[in-house]
């Protein structure tokens, strides 16, 4: 049942690389078997890494490492963004 499934939370906070992130997530998979992650929000988190138009960019990256990661790792990705 729902009620009873483990619920993991990661220990970021603000702004940090998505690689840091994807690297979290493959652990929680591996050790923990984790088939759903929730991220919330990715502006917060990958606030101040670029400027102008090329926040964009590291926005188009992280969204792109995220879905390379769901595909090959059978797991879903929820992506809070807002």
């Amino acid at each position: 049942e729902f009620e009873n499934l483990p619920i993991y939370f990661m220990r970021f906070f603000g702004s940090c690389p998505i690689d840091m992130v994807i690297d979290a997530m493959e652990y929680s998979h591996y050790v923990h078997d984790v088939r759903h992650v929730i991220l919330d929000n990715l502006q917060f988190m990958t606030s101040g890494q670029a400027r102008g138009i090329d926040k964009y960019d590291v926005l188009d990256t992280a969204v792109q490492k995220c879905r390379r990661f769901a595909t090959e790792n059978n797991v879903h990705v929820s992506l809070v963004v807002h």
